[in-house]
């Protein structure tokens, strides 16, 4: 059955979020599933709120542990920052329900001779059959819709592929996408129907 997302485009799938605050974004919840809406309601997916969101109760060792998630965005998580965030489960949710943490910082593992990775905006890597993304409080416009689709993405089996079109939704770098909003090109919106976590309405 098709129903109109919050922005009136006609939807006949839908993925539903559940928001865990780990620090305080620029860009609030409201807004980035607003964000979502526009580029993946075009393409009869609609981005809904789950059960809510909440601002996760962390003892003062492990909120300092999690100021800065680091680990490989590429692969499974590994890192013991990894292990604790995706310990952080929503009181409510479904199995194909994704969780979004917001966090303070997400870095990249040290390659090569530094010792300190690059801070990045978002990462999709997540525990086998817990879909997740991870933004950074300091995160783009685009951002929660990118890491979205590299979820939807690799779970339709279609890797980690990123688009050199910066008016495309998978842009390598989402502080750099143009298209506002930004677009799916036919591959990928079809790719992205087929995801397990993007069920019928």
């Amino acid at each position: 059955m098709a129903v109109r997302d919050d922005l009136g485009n006609l939807c006949d799938r839908r993925i539903r979020l559940n928001f865990i605050r780990i620090a305080k974004p620029v860009i609030d919840e409201w807004a980035a599933l607003r964000y979502a809406q526009q580029v993946f309601g075009p393409y009869g997916i609609c981005v809904a709120q789950g059960w809510g969101g909440y601002c996760a109760a962390l003892s003062e060792a492990d909120a300092k542990r999690l100021r800065y998630v680091e680990g490989d965005c590429q692969s499974e998580p590994a890192s013991e920052e990894h292990d604790l965030l995706f310990s952080i489960k929503p009181r409510l949710s479904l199995p194909s329900d994704i969780t979004v943490y917001c966090v303070q910082g997400i870095r990249e593992a040290p390659k090569g001779s530094y010792l300190v990775g690059r801070q990045i905006a978002g990462c999709s890597v997540h525990p086998p059959g817990r879909p997740a993304v991870m933004i950074a409080a300091t995160n783009y416009k685009w951002v929660l819709p990118h890491e979205l689709g590299h979820v939807l993405l690799r779970s339709a089996g279609e890797g980690f592929p990123h688009s050199t079109d910066k008016n495309n939704v998978m842009y390598g770098t989402a502080a750099d996408i143009t298209g506002d909003p930004p677009v799916l090109n036919k591959y990928q919106a079809e790719a992205m129907r087929r995801s397990p976590y993007c069920h019928p309405c």
